[in-house]
């Protein structure tokens, strides 16, 4: 089993009425680069913010333009649609 870097289980967080995560598991290895994307709303910050030690690995990370990885927000957008897509069907 690797030595993980970051590692969840089944983190759950409730802004008022809403459940922002439900049962989210991750673990990135020592060594390996994790990206997170989506939509705003959809919990992004909550998942990588949930403690100081988190947020201390995060201020070390650079995050592009968005114009350096995709055209503009339409390809974006049909790009995280595909990803949502992948993950509703398990690929």
């Amino acid at each position: 089993m690797p030595d993980n870097a970051i590692e969840f289980a089944g983190v759950w967080k409730r802004l008022g009425a809403k459940d922002v995560l439900r049962g989210v598991d991750l673990s990135v290895p020592r060594g390996e680069c994790l990206v997170v994307i989506g939509r705003s709303g959809t919990g992004k910050s909550v998942l990588l913010n949930p403690t100081p030690q988190v947020k201390k690995v995060l201020d070390i990370v650079k995050v592009p333009e968005l114009s350096v990885v995709f055209k503009n927000v339409q390809e974006l957008d049909a790009y995280l649609d595909l990803m949502q897509k992948k993950v509703a069907e398990g690929d």
